[in-house]
């Protein structure tokens, strides 16, 4: 048994619920952070105390522009009308690594030459 998860076993899918692939989507990103709230008091003799508050979740990725593709449709109408994307990144073909209701914040469409 494995225990090397490889980019290319895994998956972004999307919809309500996240069941359908998108599989014109390369270089997928998952960043989970957390804020940090500074709780230090003068009984802590010295050391700082920290306690994790708001957590953050981004999903990035890259994906080639084809406007019969339903997943890019489904990327920018969420963009262009303001509605929500609910993604699931998964590790493996079956087992779910992440999922969230995302907003699509951005949307850059490079024009490259190569």
């Amino acid at each position: 048994m494995s225990v090397i998860t490889l980019g290319m076993d895994c998956g972004l899918y999307y919809g309500n619920p996240p069941t359908m692939e998108m599989a014109n989507v390369k270089d997928v990103t998952l960043t989970l952070e957390t804020g940090e709230a500074d709780v230090t008091t003068r009984g802590n003799q010295g050391w700082r105390s920290i306690i994790p508050v708001v957590r953050d979740c981004s999903v990035e990725f890259e994906m080639n522009v084809r406007p019969d593709d339903p997943g890019y449709s489904a990327v920018r109408n969420a963009f262009l009308f303001g509605g929500g994307l609910r993604l699931a990144v998964l590790s493996s073909r079956r087992k779910p690594a992440f999922c969230n209701s995302n907003a699509a914040a951005s949307i850059k469409v490079a024009q490259r030459l190569q």
